[in-house]
């Protein structure tokens, strides 16, 4: 006799493994080459019927916005909910990582074209300052990422009843018998994807004018590498298994390999478990991840702006790291929600008059019941859409025991009767229903948990809130809010920037990251600045360091009459600059003889008239032309180099002999006599003597520092400013791009000419490619400058630190702030936080407003440390090399750590 199974062997039978592809439906990825959009898509198909899904990139709402932003903001998500195509879902997916791989990388290769030890040895210091940040979970990498997609497509769709399905079976059937089936697939293919390309117009239109949102697809090559990423830990393959590409009206179709899309989508599988999932890591480790679900809905929202907000204010939080909210908008059936929404107020009613006759005068149950039904019917009315939100938040740690005190958190910071429940008999399942490219909606099986929100409802659900960047490199700032990158890219892209604060609030430390990132560049630097008695500045030490030249007039000798190292142009070019260069010394000695005040037209226009004829002659002259030739060739400090032409060569080529006219006339003798005596004058001052005789430094530098040292007359500033200009203007013609800086703006702004320079730059320097960084404490002494108005105009980015009270009106006069928006920045808290090493600053970035700290890297703290105290325990460090460190580097870094503990012993 058969000895009967017993249930649990029975039940060991049928238990299987299901393999890990056939949880998506992935089956290819679509791209669409079109002029005017491109896009790529995932291809999702399950039996014969396919689904397209999309995949967006946008910035989302900036969190920092006023209030009306917000609000006007709110209302494009309401006309986003209620023009949601029907069979339509879209997906929003915010996810907040401690990570820094991507700007290793960049710094990386920034220090890989270091011109120098030193510079190398600060953006070391930079790499080091970063991952320390990361490791403590103060970077967050932030990223939103949208998938729409659109009713599924088949070729059944097109039949118009069971006639045309019988008869599209038979067809399918027989073109399989007659081995054509290929052929079809292809024309099915092609069909499918100019309709996704179609549909994806539609909702770059619906989320562009609707929400206003600004969305960019994503290519075929972006959603591969999304795709990847999620369930891997290597790199992605340079092409998917399967591409159909579209380009006019010709499918091309690619396949790579024997496998299918979703086997070849796992390198290495996931462990799945009923209460978490974990993805392998590149470290052999494995991160592991819980999900939690929303189960009830808050009971309401105080404002729109709240209710904007309210999932950024989880994420926003420095506890919650390694965190992604998933959210999906699905349409359902107005009719059966309206006939919900009629059967409920019948219900309250029925049950108002059941309590009435029960003998209750008032039954407060029963009235809310029927008064929040006919507030759900007068909805209805006034045109509100019912939607189905489904909301799961992904908590990640890379140790399972943690996992706990994340959800925790989490679930804890919502107010009841909202209600965040972590799913831990499934979690497997709605993991993978939280990837794009598996077919079944978020929350759908195998229970129905989506909630049922009005349109009006459903942007308090949506994670569009975040801290945007208009830069995606550059200098790194981190948000207050969120503690994300915040990008200013002077480097790339043209803009002249104001660095605003008071003494103290951090600014010597951001113009060194703003030289030292332009240097890692090639871009050149041209600074002014306006020292000490004793010739140290906040330059000084730092242009020593990394080899540039600091021109000191008592000093230092600087040719007014150097060329610009034009040896990389056209010879078109080379001569267009030349000129250009040539016209500018013209106007250099106009200053030089007529100074600023020209009050005789006739005069004025007669000296400009013989100078010009005077330089021409000048440049023509076969033997200035020699030396040039020669003094170039030879280089820097060499024999050749001491005969370089300047301006002391230039005054026998203003003789009337020399320029062909008459010397007895009588309007042009009071002409020369001026030149002659104005140049002599230039030729035997001690600021002349500086700018007319061959550099002593290199001009040529990669940075190139101005100090205006002990020189208190106003003419003698003015020339100098001149040969600043010129030094910058040297650099702007022989390179595509520079920096000019202007520190100690309200000292160096009392000289008209000063500002008259700064204002050309900042109107004309954007077609040379003259980037201008202005320091200042406060804006009011650039407001009394000439041309203050050209000066304010293309100032358009501005950095903020800690600013004095008194100082605020005029920010707000001549900026257009709301005092509210500055009221932190006056404030003692906004000083640089010396224990945790950082300074606080308020971006405006043409309007983008946006409260960042600035994490210097505690070597160039150590570099540009320029008050009294720390510049002698500096010189105590450097005076030991020899001694107890073999070189300063080694001296600079025991000084930095010497340096930290000052800084952190400091109260604040």
């Amino acid at each position: 006799m058969k000895k009967p199974q017993r249930s649990s062997e029975r039940l060991r039978k049928k238990e299987g493994f299901t393999p890990v592809e056939q949880l998506v439906d992935i089956v290819a990825v679509g791209q669409v080459n079109h002029p005017e959009l491109s896009c790529g898509f995932y291809i999702l198909r399950r039996k014969h019927a396919y689904r397209c899904v999309f995949g967006l990139r946008t910035p989302g709402i900036h969190a920092c916005q006023s209030q009306e932003a917000l609000v006007d903001a709110c209302a494009g998500l309401v006309t986003l909910c209620r023009d949601l195509p029907a069979g339509g879902r879209l997906q929003l997916r915010l996810s907040s990582f401690v990570a820094c791989a991507d700007r290793l990388e960049e710094l990386e290769t920034l220090r890989t074209g270091s011109p120098g030890e030193s510079l190398d040895w600060l953006m070391a210091g930079e790499l080091e300052r970063l991952q320390r940040l990361a490791a403590d979970g103060r970077r967050k990498q932030i990223e939103l990422w949208l998938f729409p997609s659109w009713a599924e497509w088949s070729a059944q769709a097109y039949a118009r009843d069971w006639i045309d399905r019988v008869a599209l079976g038979a067809q399918e059937w027989w073109l399989s018998y007659l081995g054509e089936s290929e052929a079809d697939l292809h024309t099915q293919m092609h069909r499918l994807v100019s309709a996704a390309h179609a549909h994806c117009r539609e909702w770059v239109h619906l989320l562009n004018l609707g929400a206003r949102l600004p969305v960019v697809p994503l290519s075929s090559e972006e959603l591969l590498g999304w795709a990847w990423k999620q369930v891997n830990p290597s790199p992605p393959p340079a092409a998917p298994p399967r591409l159909y590409q579209l380009a006019g009206n010709e499918l091309k179709e690619t396949a790579q390999g024997e496998l299918s899309f979703a086997s070849a989508l796992f390198e290495t599988p996931p462990r799945l478990g009923a209460d978490r999932v974990s993805i392998a890591r590149a470290d052999g480790r494995w991160k592991h991840c819980a999900v939690l679900v929303w189960d009830e809905k808050p009971a309401g929202f105080s404002d729109p702006v709240q209710q904007l907000r309210y999932l950024w204010n989880l994420i926003a939080r420095q506890e919650v790291i390694d965190t992604e909210i998933v959210v999906e908008l699905s349409t359902l059936n107005e009719r059966t929600s309206r006939e919900n929404a009629v059967r409920l107020q019948r219900q309250a009613s029925a049950g108002l008059k059941l309590s009435q006759r029960q003998g209750k005068i008032v039954d407060v149950a029963q009235q809310m019941k029927l008064e929040e039904a006919a507030e759900l019917e007068k909805s209805f009315i006034e045109g509100a859409r019912p939607l189905y939100v489904a909301v799961c938040v992904l908590v990640w740690r890379d140790e399972p025991l943690r996992l706990a005190d994340g959800c925790r958190f989490i679930s804890n910071f919502f107010n009841r009767p909202a209600r965040l429940v972590r799913e831990v008999s499934y979690a497997w399942k709605l993991f993978f229903q939280c990837l794009p490219f598996v077919w079944d909606g978020l929350l759908v099986a195998p229970f129905d948990r989506r909630l049922e929100l009005l349109d009006e409802e459903a942007p308090g659900f949506l994670p569009l809130v975040r801290v945007q960047s208009a830069d995606r490199t550059g200098i790194e700032f981190i948000s207050e809010e969120g503690q994300s990158p915040v990008w200013l890219d002077l480097y790339r892209r043209h803009r002249n920037l104001a660095l605003f604060g008071t003494t103290r609030s951090g600014k010597s430390v951001l113009l060194e990251v703003l030289m030292r990132h332009a240097l890692v560049r090639q871009i050149p630097v041209v600074a002014m600045d306006f020292p000490k008695p004793d010739g140290s500045s906040t330059f000084s030490d730092f242009t020593d360091f990394v080899g540039g030249s600091y021109f000191d007039v008592g000093r230092h000798t600087l040719n007014l009459f150097e060329l610009p190292d034009l040896s990389g142009w056209s010879a078109e070019v080379q001569a267009e600059r030349l000129e250009e260069f040539q016209e500018f010394l013209v106007s250099a000695l106009m200053v030089m003889v007529l100074g600023r005040e020209q009050v005789d037209p006739l005069l004025t226009q007669t000296v400009r008239s013989l100078l010009q004829l005077g330089v021409v002659a000048f440049w023509r002259d076969p033997t200035i032309q020699r030396r040039y030739e020669r003094a170039s060739r030879a280089g820097f400090g060499t024999t050749a180099w001491q005969e370089y032409p300047c301006l002391k060569d230039l005054v026998p080529f203003l003789l009337p002999e020399r320029l062909g006219v008459d010397s007895d006339d009588s309007s042009l003798r009071p002409a020369f006599e001026h030149i002659r005596l104005r140049l002599a004058y230039w030729l035997n001052s001690r600021v002349g003597q500086r700018l007319s005789a061959p550099s002593t430094i290199r001009s040529d530098a990669a940075l190139l520092v101005f100090a205006l040292r002990n020189v208190s007359n106003i003419e003698d500033m003015a020339v100098l400013a001149l040969a600043n200009y010129a030094a910058a203007l040297r650099r702007a013609l022989a390179t595509p791009a520079s920096l000019f800086i202007l520190d100690e703006a309200p000292i160096l702004f009392e000289c008209a000419e000063i500002a008259s320079l700064v204002g050309r730059l900042c109107a004309n320097g954007a077609k040379a490619g003259v980037r201008v960084v202005i320091s200042a404490q406060d804006p009011d002494t650039i407001e009394k400058a000439p041309n203050s108005s050209k000066i304010f105009q293309n100032l358009r980015t501005r950095l903020i630190g800690r600013i004095e009270p008194s100082a605020l009106p005029s920010f707000v006069r001549l900026f257009g702030y709301s005092a509210s928006s500055l009221a932190r920045n006056a404030s003692a808290q906004f000083f640089p936080n010396s224990r945790e090493v950082f300074s606080r600053w308020l971006i405006d970035d043409g309007g983008l407003l946006i409260p960042v700290r600035y994490y210097p890297g505690f070597r160039s703290l150590a570099v540009v440390a320029n008050n009294p105290d720390e510049q002698r325990a500096r010189e105590a460090f450097l005076a030991s090399v020899g001694k107890r460190y073999p070189d300063r580097l080694s001296a600079l870094s025991d000084f930095t750590e010497h340096y930290l503990q000052m800084l952190r012993s400091e109260p604040g």
